[in-house]
């Protein structure tokens, strides 16, 4: 895998933390990559590059249900920025998918599949477009073509619905949980799951206990009245009189 990101503390100033990020000619595109020359610049200045890396380092602070793919996908966004605003070629061109480049329904079934069988895995983009037979540059285009939505936002929905069940129909502890659905630890799935849902895990999996206790009461067969004794007083006082005949 060739993209990697990492926080490093500045030696000159120990307060301050520095973002260190790497990818290779395979998170982008690799004939671009061979072919560009990136002059020296100091000092400039790019909201989207800025915007970028401000979103790495959010990530990297507090952990999503996304994990490793979103930070993959932003890394790829950063280098093909740097390529295209920065350097001597374009990769502009590149941007726009082939005919051979489409997910059709096969290898999209292969990926779904895979998704599911690793869902608490470290997942990321290198092993998703290796499932589909794409390159990493073309793979998160052509699936959100096909899926409407990009692979992070896919597989962080994946892992909070596969948490959700484990939640209402297991009784495994927390720090389990968070384990199978790849989380590094229990705190940082609780504040994933707080900020998708605006609740805790423990308060949601209550919730449906006592939500399912109601529903079992209201469904319960009703007692029927006995017939084998008269009506008490205030039965009496409701029943109406009927007169006699002559």
């Amino acid at each position: 895998m060739g993209i990697e990101a990492q926080r490093q503390v500045s030696e000159r100033e120990p307060t301050r933390e520095m973002l260190s990020i790497t990818a290779d000619g395979a998170a982008v595109n690799a004939a671009a990559v061979a072919a560009a020359r990136l002059p020296y610049r100091a000092g400039f200045h790019d909201p989207l590059i800025e915007q970028i890396t401000h979103v790495i380092a959010i990530e990297m602070h507090a952990e999503t249900s996304s994990g490793k793919l979103l930070v993959d996908s932003l890394v790829c966004s950063l280098a093909a920025r740097v390529l295209h605003g920065y350097s001597n070629v374009s990769v502009q061109r590149s941007y726009a998918p082939t005919t051979r480049m489409r997910l059709d329904r096969r290898r999209l079934q292969r990926v779904l599949e895979f998704i599911e069988a690793h869902i608490g895995d470290d997942l990321n983009v290198a092993a998703l477009a290796s499932t589909a037979c794409l390159s990493q540059f073309h793979f998160a285009r052509v699936f959100k073509t096909a899926t409407g939505e990009s692979p992070h936002q896919y597989v962080s929905a994946r892992r909070l619905e596969h948490a959700k069940a484990l939640l209402i129909h297991t009784d495994r502890p927390l720090a389990n949980i968070s384990q199978a659905c790849g989380f590094s630890s229990q705190g940082n799935f609780s504040r994933a799951f707080r900020r998708a849902t605006g609740v805790t895990p423990s308060r949601y999996r209550r919730f449906d206990q006592s939500l399912r206790t109601l529903t079992s009461m209201r469904f319960l067969p009703k007692r029927r009245a006995s017939t084998d004794h008269a009506p008490g007083p205030s039965m009496a006082k409701l029943s109406p009189t009927i007169p006699r005949t002559a």
